[in-house]
This record gives structure tokens, C-alpha cells and sequence, in this order.
């Protein structure tokens, strides 16, 4: 809460009229503003719907004891969602069996941030539970679970014994929405039984394996992420409804992506990022609008059939080499281009992919920082120099370079050359600032003259460039 406004606790008829981001008085004052809030509703027999608090430190017994105290007396005001964001390393057992609660949401319950704090028996016993998300907590019981009614379920660098995360798949069979982030303990995830899930958010860093089975037909969307060399979508199945498809490193080398899009017939949304193990991708489908490749840092073929397509994105350090059916309405295109090794021969297979965008709107950002380290590679400063306004004349819509630069004042390979181009009206430059993290505009006077700040350090510079629309 970091709103810095005087107020008093008679000034409050709301709960909802708490600052919203920091409390800036002492916590005894917090303490007393919010027993205060809460025993005017109280006093007024008054429901709260909603319980959302949040400290980043409480060590002492007594502050623990203090808002003990607040939350029992929420709790018997029939709050509904229940949110608390602290270090303390227990909670109170009124808090697993209030049969209020359809929402509750633990994070940091750790004693100083080192021992997990396995939560009690209790826990799985509320069957008035809708949603339950916990962050840096254990969940090793074998105790039978209760929550028939659970339709969204988020763990979050939790240790969950697999046995007990199996007992409440088969004990939750209404479960829409499932988030699983660095969750310990899980090996193998079973998702058969779950006939409603909408939706799963898997990212595990690990190198130990694990598997998904899938037995789930009515999933919309799918998001996963691992960084292994073993991780394989095990025993592929055909999900009719799938709209949203993401993969973070995720070794694509187990299956057919010939066949790929054969498993999603309703897919609108595909996204690869640093995913490997393939190095050609057939993407034919009725229904794909968005199509994102990023971190490809190895020469690919995509062929692409999608009459629906409304979106193409790639960044990496070596274009791939695209195919399209046809020519259709893209909307737009948006490359990245990192520049580790800017050969001629990467500018024509940029050339070759600008190409096949060429009826597109084009966004293409060009990061060059590595032409420089560990020194200035002037050969590859030339090419660049010769191609920038042949990507102009392509009918690029907006093009940004990221460079760095140092006191011998590099930007002035890259300012003339742009000028060159026909329908070039002006350019904008802007250096990010360490301080103030953001980017702050310099003066066309200041882009001629290169005066960037000539303090000793390298400098993040992005130019925007302007130019009038093409002649019909």
C-alpha cells in the first residue's frame, strides 16, 4: 500500500477504502485502523465479502497475535475470500475450517523464508472451497480431501507430495483452472480424471524427469514451461477445443510436427519460445490468427497454410526460412533480429523473410549490441549500413535499432545511412537511463552530433524512425 493520504479510522465506511498499496503508519496504528474497521462492521452486522491483506515482515509474537486476532474476527463475519501475503510460520486452524470461505490464497508461509510450513490436516477438510491458491507452503497429508466444490486450484513453489496432489485430482472432479509453478515433489501429472479442466499452466525448472498424461479433450488453454532436454507432451492427444497453445522450452523432438496442428483443430494461438529438437514445422490449420516463434537460434523450415492468420512473430539470431500457401491479410509482422554474427548471408535470408511479409505490416527491431564486443566489428557495421535503407524501400512500417554505445561515438555508422531512404520524413533517439529505468529522448541537434552522455559507460540507444506512406 504506498498511497500518502492522512486518514482516520472514522473516515472509514468501507473496507474497500483501506489504501490500496502500503500502509504508511506505524503497524499498532494498522492494527487499531483495521480492528476499528472491522468491529464498525461488526457492530453493524455487516457482511465482509472480501479479506485481502498483505505484510512483507512480521516477526515479532505480538504483531502475529494482533492480526491472529483481525482475521478470527473477519472470519466470523463470514468473509468469503480470504487472501493473506506474509512470513508468518503458522496459522490459526480457524482459518482451514471457516465454512465461509469458497476462495483462499496463503503466499510466503515461511518461517523466515527458509523452512516450508506444511499446512495442517485442517486445510483439506473445507469443503466450501472454490479456489484455493498457495505459495511456498507443503502439502504432504494423507488425509481424505473435501473439496468437492474446487473449480480453481494454484499452487506456487509448493512441496506437494505426488500421492496427495493425485488424491486431489480424484477428489476435485470440478476443477476448471489448474496453475502448477515450481511445485517439488511432482513427478508425474495425471490429469485424466479432470473432465472440466479448462485450462493448465505447467513451468517446472528442473532437470529430473517428469510426464503429463493427458486424458482431458475439453482443455481451451495449455501453457508450459520447462528448460529440460527430457521434457516430451507424453502421449499426445487430440484436444477439439484447445484455443491457446504456449511452449517455453520444451524439447520438441518426440513429436510429429509435420502432424502437429492435427491435434488442435480449433487452436488460435501458437506460441514457441526457446523450444528445440525440431528444425522444420508444418503449420496448416483453418482456425490459427497468432503465430509466435521466439529465441530460434538455429536455421528452421515453417510452412505456413493459416487463411486465418491475422499475426506472425519471430526473434532470434537466424531468420527462418517461411513458406505461405498463399497470400493472405495479415495484419501484422513483428521481428526480432539478434545480431551476433551479421554475415551476408543472414541479410538475405532477413531479406527473403521480409519478403514473404512484404504485404504485411512490418514492425523489425535489430539488436545489435554484440557487434561490438569485444570490439567494434566494422565488416559486419557496413552491412548493416548497405541494408538498413533497402529494409526501409520494403515497405517496413517501423523499425527500431537497439545499439550500444561508447565514447568513440558508434552511432554515426547508423544516422546517415537512414537518411538515405526516399519516403524518410525524420528519427527519434532515445537512451535508457540506468537510474531512472526508462528511456529518455535526446534532440535531432544531439543525434548529429552523437552527444550521448560521455560519462565512461556503454549505452542502451534505440532510434525510431518516421517516413511517409508509399505511393500507390
Amino acid at each position: 500500500m504506498s498511497k500518502k493520504e492522512d486518514f482516520s479510522a472514522a473516515s472509514l465506511d468501507k473496507i474497500s477504502e483501506l489504501p490500496q498499496d502500503s500502509f504508511q503508519g506505524t503497524i499498532d496504528e494498522f492494527h487499531s485502523l483495521l480492528n476499528n474497521t472491522l468491529q464498525g462492521y461488526h457492530d453493524r452486522k455487516l457482511r465482509i465479502n472480501e479479506f485481502k491483506l498483505r505484510f512483507l515482515e512480521l516477526y515479532d509474537s505480538e504483531s502475529v497475535s494482533l492480526l491472529e486476532k483481525s482475521i478470527l474476527i473477519a472470519i466470523h463475519m463470514g468473509v468469503k475470500t480470504f487472501h493473506l501475503h506474509t512470513n508468518i510460520y503458522h496459522f490459526s486452524r480457524a482459518v482451514f475450517e471457516a465454512e465461509s470461505f469458497i476462495e483462499l490464497s496463503l503466499k510466503g508461509c515461511r518461517y523466515l523464508h527458509t523452512n516450508i510450513y506444511h499446512l495442517p490436516c485442517a486445510v483439506f477438510e473445507a469443503e466450501s472451497f472454490i479456489q484455493l491458491s498457495l505459495m511456498g507452503c507443503g502439502l504432504d497429508h494423507d488425509k481424505a480431501i473435501m473439496f468437492k466444490h474446487l473449480k480453481v486450484l494454484k499452487l506456487f513453489d509448493v512441496y506437494i507430495a505426488e500421492t496427495t496432489f493425485q488424491r486431489i485430482i480424484s477428489s476435485c472432479p470440478l476443477i476448471e483452472d489448474m496453475e502448477l509453478v515450481e511445485c517439488e515433489g511432482l513427478r508425474s501429472i495425471n490429469v485424466n480424471d479432470l473432465k472440466n479442466l479448462h485450462r493448465f499452466y505447467f513451468v517446472y525448472y528442473d532437470v529430473r524427469e517428469s510426464w503429463i498424461e493427458w486424458g482431458v479433450t475439453n482443455l481451451e488453454s495449455i501453457t508450459i514451461c520447462s528448460c529440460t532436454n527430457w521434457f516430451q507432451l507424453h502421449r499426445l492427444k487430440e484436444f477439439p477445443n484447445l484455443k491457446y497453445l504456449s511452449l517455453t522450452k520444451v524439447n520438441l523432438s518426440g513429436i510429429s510436427l509435420y502432424h502437429f496442428m492435427w491435434y488442435f483443430p480449433s487452436l488460435e494461438n501458437l506460441k514457441f519460445s526457446n523450444c528445440y529438437g525440431f528444425e522444420e514445422i508444418d503449420i496448416m490449420s483453418d482456425s490459427i490468427q497468432y503465430i509466435s516463434l521466439k529465441g530460434i537460434n538455429k536455421s528452421i523450415k515453417a510452412r505456413i497454410d493459416a487463411p486465418k492468420i491475422l499475426s506472425f512473430e519471430f526473434s532470434g539470431s537466424i531468420p527462418p526460412t517461411l513458406s505461405f500457401a498463399k497470400t493472405y491479410t495479415m495484419s501484422k509482422s513483428d521481428i526480432r533480429l539478434d545480431l551476433d554474427d551479421a554475415s551476408s548471408l543472414l541479410w538475405l535470408k532477413l531479406s527473403e523473410m521480409l519478403t514473404r511479409l512484404s504485404y504485411h505490416d512490418q514492425k523489425l527491431r535489430i539488436n545489435a549490441f554484440e557487434l561490438r564486443f569485444p570490439e567494434l566489428d566494422y565488416e559486419s557495421v557496413s552491412l548493416l549500413e548497405k541494408w538498413i535503407p533497402i529494409l526501409i524501400h520494403m515497405g517496413i512500417k517501423e523499425l527500431h535499432l537497439d545499439i550500444r554505445r561508447d565514447t568513440n561515438g558508434e552511432t554515426k555508422y547508423w544516422e546517415p545511412r537512414i537518411r538515405m531512404a526516399k519516403r524518410f520524413e525524420g528519427v527519434s533517439l532515445n537512451v535508457f537511463d540506468d537510474d531512472l529505468f526508462e528511456w529518455r529522448p535526446l534532440n535531432e541537434t544531439s543525434l548529429r552530433k552523437c552527444a550521448l552522455p560521455d560519462d565512461g559507460f556503454d549505452h542502451e540507444v534505440r532510434f525510431q524512425l518516421k517516413w511517409k506512406e508509399a505511393e500507390p
